[in-house]
């Protein structure tokens, strides 16, 4: 069962099931700097001599963002490599282990969006991707391609 009502939470919680998330879930904008600071991880805003948005560091448990980037697209990478850290660490969920770029991106996507509270909003807001991202706090790409992987919309 459950624990939470945001996806990516129960996620985390069946790895860390001691640590409690509850202030976190059923927050429209997840606060992913809270989440990565009761895990222990470190976050750094940075500039990459390549065009990087995110990358995690194991031995430092540090996650490292461009600050180059917009504040959605930094929150996203936070999500994103904590998606690789959780999966690096052996979560036992059913996905392909050798996928590991889809996997951190459908993690980040169920953190940020969660089905339920995404297809309550697309319903408010009557589709409309602008007012739907920024009660996320995601991108308006992130709101297209979520939208269509729920069947909300045919085509991107």
């Amino acid at each position: 069962m459950a624990k939470y009502q945001n996806e990516g939470l129960n996620i985390i919680a069946e790895k860390y099931p001691d640590i409690d998330f509850s202030d976190v879930d059923g927050k429209y904008v997840v606060p992913v700097g809270a989440i990565c600071e009761k895990l222990g991880i470190n976050i750094i805003r940075t500039i990459f001599e390549v065009d990087y948005h995110g990358h995690y560091e194991a031995t430092t448990k540090t996650i490292f963002v461009n600050k180059k980037d917009y504040a959605t697209s930094q929150r996203f990478a936070v999500a994103h490599e904590l998606g690789y850290y959780l999966f690096h660490e052996g979560v036992n969920n059913g996905y392909d282990r050798y996928a590991p770029a889809k996997i951190a991106n459908d993690f980040a996507v169920k953190l940020l969006m969660p089905e339920e509270k995404f297809i309550q909003s697309f319903r408010k807001n009557n589709g409309i991707l602008l007012d739907i991202a920024y009660e996320f706090g995601v991108s308006v790409q992130a709101c297209k391609v979520r939208q269509f992987n729920l069947g909300l919309v045919t085509n991107l």
